[in-house]
């Protein structure tokens, strides 16, 4: 309206019936102007201050982040990005902006000139103090220099800096509804540059469709699996990617075959974990070489140690090579010592701080006693570090549906997701694409009728000696004294000595055959906190009845067993009762 008639408005407190019979004659659905407050008959007060409200939210754009009756259809009140990459540069509102980043620009009020120019001079001398501080200063080096070359880049990292300060020396000219709107976000300057990059790269139209990234195969089942497990948080409980330690161990003495160790089962955990180089360029002050492994902390220095004497202990997880040539490898579970001033950087890993809280809680008690690290991780949320390895990926999909309790040890079970059919099959297929192992069937050959006959044909009773092997009741037998196997259930026995693991009836659909395999020759090959023990070794023999007390042929002819385990079940019948709990806590003792 004219002034003449805001004039009248105001003094008859009346909206112009002209103009109020324009907007009651707009659709209901459309989006009306603001002064729809007024028009409702006579201009009160309070019908003022609904109007002033009403126009301010349309000013500042509240609905673009709260839910605001009567403003769902409103449009956003910032400038369009889809295509700011190719913006105009000379439609860019510098004004003044220069002036004030030679004056003003930093959060201390200090000069943004005087800092690009101090980055300038320091990169010239090579005069940073880090690297981190050499990214960040001529970064702001960069930006400024295109600032004041009128570059887009440069007005965008303004912008996000310190979006008003584009009003510098304009607002004595401008209206109060005229002054920039855009809210000063707390952006990191590294916050500042991403963004910066994304915007830029705004250009309104799809990239090429070569250029377009359409992943298949175990590519596809990786980027799934990271969405899902982004959206139910697995990486808030579990490890999916284990600590990096660099630097220079104190005893780097390669493996050698310990009296107990199977030769066959080196090579097994050579076959499914290849050795990985841990040699690196970096070097120590003294200029020896650094290595590089993946490893589980075990315990952290103590301080009230000397520096110099102050060292990390860690369980090495992988095989690594030292020599480049797998001539000389370390394998798990070596425990690593690592001096403080020996090692140069470790990593948190990936995902597992839940489990690592509740790792040192549980170390503590509840009653005060201490508790070992290896035996509070047992009670915290697995590793899921080569979980496809580990499973088949029939049986985890099921169990990501419908999440059953697995161990006894631990203080959690896992919650059910309520995930869909399809979510679970992409994330069981993730761990299997980033192992690299088959999904989404295994094929079991332990299970075919030619390999099947080819061990009877050596060993004439071979599946059912192997029976005897895994069902053996305490406190002779060593898998019933922890699990329940067979149809006996868990006897129990002093808890300070047994530790109750998994149903060994899910190892049939649960575990692949290799892992299985190896596991039994030696767990700590695999993980290196379990408790469970090395039962089958080289320089003992048990079961003389059973393969002549052979212990490697014991271990593999148990590994088949539990894959034929339903087979067998059937056709050898449930094992016998269990022994008295006596017995099981003696068998604990033992073993």
């Amino acid at each position: 309206m004219t002034n003449a008639r805001v004039d009248e408005t105001l003094a008859t407190a009346m909206y112009p019936e002209k103009e109020a019979a324009n907007m009651r004659a707009l659709k209901e659905d459309a989006i009306k102007p603001d002064e729809v407050e007024l028009i409702k008959g006579k201009i009160t007060d309070e019908a003022m201050l609904q109007y002033i409200g009403r126009r301010s939210i349309s000013r500042y754009g509240c609905y673009g982040c709260h839910d605001i009756p009567g403003f769902e259809k409103a449009r956003p009140i910032g400038t369009s990005l889809q295509d700011w990459g190719r913006k105009d540069p000379t439609k860019l509102a510098l004004e003044h902006i220069e002036e004030f980043l030679h004056h003003h620009g930093e959060a201390d009020g200090s000069s943004t000139h005087e800092r690009a120019e101090k980055a300038l001079r320091n990169g010239l001398n090579d005069n940073f103090d880090s690297a981190e501080q050499r990214e960040s200063e001529t970064a702001v080096s960069y930006f400024f220099d295109q600032l004041n070359h009128h570059g887009r880049a440069g007005f965008l990292w303004q912008k996000l800096r310190d979006p008003r300060s584009y009003d510098y020396r304009k607002i004595e000219t401008k209206g109060y509804d005229e002054r920039l709107r855009m809210p000063k976000f707390p952006f990191s300057e590294t916050d500042i540059e991403a963004v910066a990059t994304f915007v830029l790269g705004l250009v309104a139209e799809p990239p090429a469709e070569k250029y377009v990234y359409r992943p298949q195969g175990p590519a596809k089942a990786r980027v799934e699996g990271e969405k899902l497990l982004a959206k139910y948080n697995c990486t808030g409980c579990h490890m999916v990617e284990l600590p990096e330690i660099t630097g220079l161990p104190e005893d780097m003495t390669p493996y050698e075959l310990g009296p107990s160790d199977f030769q066959q089962a080196i090579d097994l955990l050579l076959a499914i974990r290849p050795p990985r180089d841990a040699r690196t360029n970096l070097k120590l002050p003294t200029g020896e070489q650094a290595i590089r492994f993946h490893a589980m902390l075990v315990q952290p220095p103590d301080p009230s140690d000397d520096p110099a004497d102050q060292s990390y202990f860690y369980d090495l997880w992988e095989p690594i090579s030292l020599d480049g040539k797998n001539d000389k490898l370390m394998l798990p579970p070596n425990r690593i010592e690592m001096k403080v001033k020996k090692q140069i950087s470790a990593t948190h890993g990936r995902g597992g701080a839940f489990a690592e809280w509740l790792v040192d809680a549980s170390m503590k008690g509840n009653s005060g006693a201490n508790v070992e690290r290896s035996v509070a991780r047992e009670m915290a949320p697995p590793t899921l570090y080569q979980e496809g390895l580990k499973t088949q990926t029939p049986w985890l999909y099921a169990f990501l549906q419908n999440p059953d309790r697995l161990r006894y040890t631990t203080v959690l079970r896992m919650p059910k997701f309520n995930m869909s059919a399809d979510e679970a099959e992409k994330l069981a297929n993730y761990f299997s694409a980033v192992d690299g192992v088959p999904y989404p069937y295994q094929e079991v050959p332990e299970r075919e009728p030619p390999y099947l006959a080819a061990k009877e044909h050596d060993h004439p009773g071979y599946l059912h000696d192997g029976w005897q092997v895994i069902t053996m009741p305490p406190p002779t037998g060593f898998c019933a004294g922890c699990h329940s196997v067979g149809g006996r259930e868990f006897a129990g026995g002093d808890p300070s000595k047994v530790t109750r693991g998994p149903n060994l009836d899910r190892a049939t659909s649960r575990l692949r055959p290799d892992w299985l395999r190896l596991w039994l020759y030696n767990p700590k090959l695999i993980t290196p906190y379990t408790r469970m023990p090395q039962n089958f070794t080289r320089d003992k023999q048990v079961f003389p009845q059973l393969f002549g007390g052979n212990g490697q042929e014991q271990a593999g002819a148990a590994a088949d067993a539990l894959m034929n385990y339903l087979r067998l079940l059937e056709k050898e019948g449930k094992a016998t009762a269990a022994a008295p709990a006596e017995a099981a806590g003696a068998a604990g003792g033992k073993q």
